[in-house]
């Protein structure tokens, strides 16, 4: 019998894709006292700022120009290619996604040009409590091994989960009449339409997770942990974060305006309360809020598609705590 030739190792393509998510996705701590030495992130804002060729606010105007302005070319030119697409995507209406998403994920596009800035300005001013997470480690966050595992994401996603959909059942029952259409119609929904309404979703809120964090989590409640204190920050921002979402109010009929604003906003603030002891449990990091939020409202339009027999997102929402 002749000698076998020694097997090669085996090299899997998941390494390279491990390697990626460590190198870029990995969560940041921000400062936590003045003694702490400068952070590469607080350096670098600090040279961008002093090296900025025109000012940053311009992105209120056009989101990435203000990161363009600071030398940002990769985020700068990312955020316009965003921007330029869900523009065209909200005045062309392309068929297949409704204008209601491309104009949901271009105001939280805009939100994330604009609070980055003032988030840029904070970092180089080595302000307390300001995230250092890149816009690229946001993105990956919600598949990022070191963020997903932990059970401060895990868990709470489960459970923020099944609180919503117990809650959306007891405040929003499906009318009995539309038990029979919506078991039938769940019976028709193709393959096609799942996956094409899951990437949509995923897509939507990615935006929807990573502008909403970067405002409530990165700006107002760093702030005002800064300047009030942590325990002030965390609860004055989710109450913000559930006030704020009273706006959906204009997209509800008239009969469910006391449902919504008495029961889901409280529970919506409950979730801001989560997502706000998270951000403050892993160093003011953004990357596992970004997570939770993420997962949260991704699933949960999921099954409510699957529930209502293929509703769209955006129409489903308003009888769901997002």
């Amino acid at each position: 019998m002749s000698p076998q030739p020694p097997e090669r190792p085996r090299t899997s393509w998941t390494l390279p894709l491990m390697a990626l998510l460590s190198a870029c996705a990995a969560p940041q701590a921000a400062r936590l006292d003045d003694a702490t030495p400068t952070l590469p992130a607080e350096e670098e804002a600090a040279q961008r700022l002093a090296g900025a060729s025109c000012a940053g606010g311009w992105s209120w105007l056009l989101p990435g120009a203000g990161q363009l302005c600071r030398g940002e070319r990769g985020e700068g030119g990312a955020l316009l290619g965003l921007t330029a697409v869900e523009l065209g995507g909200l005045l062309l209406e392309p068929p297949g996604v409704s204008p209601a998403v491309w104009g949901i994920a271009l105001q939280n596009t805009w939100i994330y040009a604009v609070a980055d800035i003032y988030r840029d300005d904070r970092l180089a001013a080595r302000a307390l409590y300001t995230p250092q997470d890149s816009l690229d480690a946001l993105v990956l966050a919600p598949v990022h091994p070191d963020v997903v595992l932990t059970w401060e994401v895990s868990l709470g996603v489960v459970g923020a989960l099944a609180a919503a959909i117990t809650w959306s059942a007891l405040t929003f029952p499906l009318r009995p009449e539309a038990d029979d259409d919506a078991t039938a119609a769940r019976l028709q929904l193709s393959l096609t339409d799942s996956l094409r309404f899951g990437g949509t979703s995923a897509l939507l809120f990615s935006h929807v997770a990573i502008g909403e964090e970067i405002l409530f989590r990165g700006t107002l409640h760093s702030r005002m942990a800064a300047s009030l204190g942590e325990g002030w920050g965390w609860g004055a921002s989710a109450l913000i974060f559930g006030a704020t979402h009273l706006t959906n109010l204009v997209a509800l009929p008239r009969e469910r305006w006391l449902t919504y604003a008495t029961l889901d906003v409280p529970f919506i603030t409950l979730v801001g309360a989560y997502l706000g002891w998270v951000y403050q449990d892993t160093g003011y990091s953004l990357a596992s809020p970004v997570a939770v939020h993420f997962w949260y409202d991704t699933l949960l339009s999921v099954a409510a598609f699957a529930a209502t027999g293929g509703e769209q997102p955006f129409q489903l929402s308003w009888g769901l705590p997002f």
